[in-house]
C-alpha cells in the first residue's frame, strides 16, 4: 500500500462528536455575486463563470485564498504552470483584456483567474479546514485570508475525469506558488487545505492527490474505534467511502481509504457490494453499500477493519 511522507495522528479534541448532517456539510460552490468586487468587469466575469459552470463537466473551479489582496502577474503564473505541466505551452491570452482578470491559454483550453478583494463569504472556506487531513497535524492552525482569486480551468476537448483533476491540481498549485497564497478552497470537495500542505502533496506522487480532491470527516466511535467518511466523491460521479477501524491505526485507515478512492476513480465505479478488499494479498475485508451517515438518501461503500 502507498504511504504518505507525513504521519497524521488524529487529535482527540479535534474529532467531531458525529458526522455532520448533509445540511451542515453540503455547501454548494457559491454563486459569484457583485459584493465586494472592485469593478463591473470583475462582476461580469464572475457571472460568466457562474453561468458557464452550471452543468458543464469540462469546467473546473476552486478558490485560492490570499492573506491580502495581491496582483496576479500573468507571466509569473504562466511560468509556474509551464513548470508543472510542460508541453501545454501556457501563455497570457492575446484576447482583449478584462482589466484585473488574468487569462491564460494553453494547448487544450484556458485558465481564468478572477481576483475578489474580500474573504470567501459566510465563512465557507474557513469551515472547510476541519475536513482537510492537514488539520490532524498537532501543529495545525487554520490560516486567515483577506481576499481570494477564483480559478477556473476550461477544457476545449473532453478529458477523463481523472486527467482533468490531475491538470487542475497542477493549475491550482501554480497559482498558489505564484501568489503566496494562504490556502485552497476546493468547493466540490467541501474542503479547504492550507497552502503549504497543498503544495507539499502536489509536489509529490500524484497517486496521493486524492488527499486534495476529497475532504475527510473523522469521528470517534467509543473509546477505541474511529470512523472516516470521505466528502466530495460525487464530483467523480462516485460514492463516498466510510471506513472504520482502531483509532490507534488512524494513519493506516486514512491511507487505505485514499488508496481505495483512487482505485475507484481509476476504474470509474465504486467497489461493488459484497466484494472484498485488503491491505495485503491475504486480507479479505467485505465491502457493503450502506446509507450515508450524513444523508440517508445516498449510499456509501463501507469497510470495517477489525
Amino acid at each position: 500500500m502507498r504511504s504518505g511522507s507525513a504521519h497524521y495522528s488524529v487529535p482527540e479534541h479535534g474529532l467531531l462528536q458525529g458526522h455532520r448532517t448533509a445540511h451542515e456539510v453540503s455547501r454548494p460552490v457559491r454563486r459569484i455575486s457583485g459584493a465586494g468586487l472592485s469593478s463591473h468587469r470583475l462582476l461580469q466575469a464572475g457571472e460568466r463563470v457562474r453561468r458557464d459552470l452550471k452543468g458543464d463537466a469540462m469546467i473546473h473551479m476552486a478558490f485560492v485564498l490570499l492573506p491580502k489582496g495581491r496582483e496576479v502577474i500573468a507571466a509569473k503564473a504562466a511560468s509556474a504552470l509551464n513548470r508543472r505541466a510542460p508541453g501545454l505551452d501556457f501563455a497570457p491570452s492575446t484576447a482583449a483584456s478584462d482589466g484585473e482578470i488574468t487569462n491564460l491559454e494553453f494547448k487544450g483550453g484556458r485558465v481564468m483567474i478572477v481576483p475578489v478583494p474580500m474573504p470567501v463569504p459566510k465563512g465557507e472556506a474557513d469551515q472547510g479546514f476541519q475536513y482537510s487531513i492537514a488539520s490532524w497535524l498537532p501543529t495545525f492552525k487554520p490560516p486567515s485570508h483577506a481576499a481570494h482569486v477564483i480559478v477556473t480551468l476550461r477544457l476545449d476537448q473532453e478529458m477523463t475525469t481523472l486527467n482533468a483533476h490531475l491538470l487542475f491540481t497542477r493549475v491550482l498549485a501554480a497559482v498558489v506558488e505564484s501568489t503566496e497564497a494562504a490556502g485552497v478552497y476546493w468547493g466540490s470537495a467541501r474542503v479547504t487545505h492550507p497552502a503549504d500542505f497543498f503544495l507539499d502533496v502536489a509536489n509529490g506522487d500524484d497517486q496521493l492527490w486524492t488527499m486534495l480532491w476529497t475532504g475527510v470527516s473523522a469521528v470517534r466511535q467509543g473509546a477505541d474505534r474511529l470512523s472516516m467518511l470521505s466528502l466530495g466523491m460525487e464530483q467523480f460521479g462516485l460514492m463516498d467511502a466510510l471506513v472504520t477501524g482502531p483509532v490507534q491505526n488512524a494513519n493506516d485507515l486514512l491511507m487505505f481509504m485514499m488508496d481505495m478512492l483512487r482505485y475507484c476513480i481509476e476504474r470509474g465505479s465504486a467497489i461493488p457490494h459484497g466484494d472484498t478488499v485488503g491491505r495485503t494479498n491475504q486480507e479479505r475485508l467485505k465491502v457493503k453499500h450502506v446509507p450515508s451517515p450524513i444523508d440517508a438518501t445516498r449510499k456509501v461503500w463501507s469497510v470495517d477493519i477489525p
